[in-house]
């Protein structure tokens, strides 16, 4: 029997080759550009093909509307240039969820990702399931069903924030009604008890508001801190930020639109969801003003408030705003 003989440098050569052979053998192939868009053209076809699918896209929670980095990561496996190359095609399934109605243009990408999450979660029930979403007053009870969902835990800010957040909860009540899971008139009935309520406040200018509006007319507010709290009555430290804005003002009347004007924001708060232990950075933001003039101007066309009202709140509400600035 004959032996082969191979000397050193042969057989590191040998050895080298094999190495460099083994990671070539577990490498994935690497697909040209135009496989990869194919791939992702696919995927795009798929996601547009239904609404239900579209409802599944979750978008950026910044910057211009467009599905998210992190969603897009996970539905195509793939890095971040990939598809960042490729803009036409992900700008092709958000124009499918305009069409859908699914996302509104001109409103913020959080705004829209709030309405998707909304609509996703109230398209998914079943009509059973919608005639037994829990139910507080006449509207749904967010405790007790929205916030239990993933993603939803800060409803209330989004809909004191967003125009489009609150007006998809208006859409949602409204397909409520016409199933006759909420009553309308019993709607109606109660919007009547609240107005008799407001004109009685209105008929008596020294009301409890007005009294607790003077006394904190005293106590100085000159930055957070200082802001007075009372257990006793919800939005206490939102009262005192109308207080010291009521400075300027010399007259009964004057002041008294301040009192208004805490009385209204309240009842506004209250609606989307604040119950007023909440900080009051929570709900005083930069387009709040926006929120609170539509709701006058919906109570206004209700018949509830009057526009000269409405205007000294909103004149009293706008005042306090500017001096909270300041602290």
């Amino acid at each position: 029997m004959s032996t082969t003989h191979h000397s050193p440098d042969e057989l590191a050569a040998a050895h080298a080759h094999t190495e460099a052979e083994l990671p070539n053998q577990a490498r994935r192939p690497k697909r040209l550009k135009s496989e990869v868009t194919v791939a992702i053209q696919t995927w795009a076809t798929r996601i547009k093909s239904s609404r239900q699918s579209l409802l599944n896209v979750q978008l950026s929670q910044r910057g211009k509307l467009r599905p998210a980095y992190t969603y897009l990561l996970k539905e195509l496996e793939t890095s971040g240039n990939t598809f960042n190359t490729r803009e036409d095609i992900l700008d092709s399934i958000i124009q499918r969820m305009i069409e859908e109605k699914i996302v509104i243009p001109d409103h913020p990408s959080i705004a829209n990702e709030w309405r998707r999450k909304l609509l996703c979660w109230y398209e998914n029930l079943s009509e059973t399931e919608k005639r037994n979403i829990p139910r507080f007053g006449n509207t749904i009870s967010s405790k007790a069903s929205l916030y239990q969902v993933d993603g939803m835990k800060n409803l209330k800010q989004a809909r004191a924030n967003f125009s489009i957040v609150e007006q998809t909860f208006q859409e949602i009540l409204l397909d409520l009604t016409n199933l006759g899971v909420i009553n309308a008139d019993y709607k109606n009935c109660k919007e009547r008890a609240a107005e008799a309520g407001q004109k009685k406040q209105e008929a008596t200018p020294k009301d409890s508001i007005t009294k607790a509006l003077s006394k904190l007319r005293l106590v100085g507010l000159s930055k957070f801190e200082d802001l007075a709290e009372d257990s006793g009555r919800p939005f206490s430290k939102l009262l005192h930020m109308f207080a010291a804005a009521s400075m300027k003002s010399k007259s009964s009347s004057g002041q008294q639109n301040y009192s208004d004007a805490f009385r209204q924001m309240s009842m506004h708060l209250t609606e989307v969801g604040f119950e007023g232990g909440e900080d009051p950075r929570e709900y005083v933001t930069a387009h709040y003003l926006t929120r609170l003039r539509k709701y006058l101007v919906d109570q206004m066309e209700s018949g509830t408030l009057t526009s000269n009202y409405a205007n000294g709140v909103l004149s009293a509400v706008r005042s306090m705003l500017k001096r909270t600035v300041k602290i």
